[in-house]
């Protein structure tokens, strides 16, 4: 008998995460045991009234104020029971089985590590670049600052880690997935020692795991046959993007640190600040109706209204750096 839980990260709104959990529990009716975990990343979730409205099987966790994605899932983790972990998150929902197919892979392949679905827009356009990556190097790091990688999109390095040359109706191995619907084996991530907590906001804890996973032999699949599509509301990891985006570069900071190299940080922080001042100055001096036709023009993933929101975020992420405050991220 298979055992799932079910992991949802709750931000802003519990009666998104809730229709989530239905529906994906609506594909389970095979599954005898099954638990969701529903993981508060705001504090102010937890006076939520809809809370209420919890099923009895679903459980609701604080983490005690904002400490990221990486710790919300290991505290979920410590607290599961499934023998499978299912990984959610709210702004998609899933087309018809797409769960049961990823348990059903899980249960086929005993010695894959784990299996992405396939995150399409609110138009069914497949997310190429989010779905998966290859791991990620230095190049294409410092080209998706300096939107290198927007102006000239063909490039060969932001094609290769994005996986714009791959055919995306394909099941592969993987060496990094998106885990907005992503399905492993709890005592493997236990194993591996879960995701790593010394990255706030999350993004570079699963590329890490997802290498772990490789390298220990239990290899991640990406299946398009898996279908999860947006709602068209903004995709959670960027509301909290809007928010936290300086915890997002220290995250990206550190990856390079301890990947690269001292040097390789160094150079690093100056395109960090290089980008900045490039998205201050599109925010600012542009109009409108340019930087909506830009946005569109390099095929955006975000519109002009976050654009323009996010002017503060880039403000205080440049002023960090011309302050010598960005330390956190392990300035030698």
């Amino acid at each position: 008998m298979t055992s799932l839980s079910i992991l949802i990260p709750v931000y802003d709104d519990i009666c998104e995460a809730l229709e989530l959990f239905e529906r994906t529990k609506a594909q389970l009716v095979s599954i005898e045991k099954m638990e969701c975990i529903l993981i508060a990343l705001d504090p102010a979730c937890a006076g939520d009234p809809n809370r209420s409205r919890l099923p009895q099987e679903v459980t609701f966790l604080s983490s005690n104020g904002y400490r990221g994605l990486p710790k919300a899932k290991n505290l979920a983790l410590q607290a599961s029971t499934g023998e499978l972990i299912l990984f959610l998150f709210p702004g998609i929902l899933p087309g018809p089985n797409a769960v049961e197919r990823l348990v059903s892979q899980m249960c086929r392949n005993p010695g894959w590590g784990g299996v992405s679905g396939r995150w399409n827009s609110a138009l069914g356009q497949v997310e190429k670049g989010y779905n998966l990556r290859r791991y990620p190097t230095f190049a294409p790091l410092l080209y998706d600052l300096l939107f290198i990688n927007k102006i000239f999109p063909s490039n060969r390095i932001t094609r290769r880690y994005k996986m714009h040359d791959f055919d995306h109706n394909t099941l592969c191995a993987a060496e990094h997935v998106n885990d907005c619907a992503f399905i492993a084996r709890r005592r493997l991530l236990q194993e591996l020692g879960g995701f790593n907590e010394s990255y706030e906001f999350g993004w570079f804890d699963q590329a890490e795991i997802c290498l772990k996973m490789n390298r220990s032999g239990h290899p991640i699949y990406y299946d398009p046959e898996a279908v999860f599509t947006s709602t068209g509301r903004e995709p959670l990891v960027n509301r909290m993007l809007a928010h936290h985006y300086t915890a997002f570069y220290e995250d990206e900071s550190r990856f390079v640190k301890k990947e690269f190299g001292t040097g390789r940080w160094r150079l690093f922080r100056i395109a960090l600040g290089i980008g900045m001042a490039i998205r201050l100055a599109f925010t600012y001096i542009l109009r409108r109706n340019a930087r909506s036709w830009i946005l569109r023009r390099y095929r955006s993933y975000v519109d002009d209204d976050y654009i323009h929101d996010m002017r503060g975020a880039y403000r205080s992420m440049l002023k960090a750096l011309i302050t010598s405050k960005y330390r956190k991220a392990g300035a030698p």
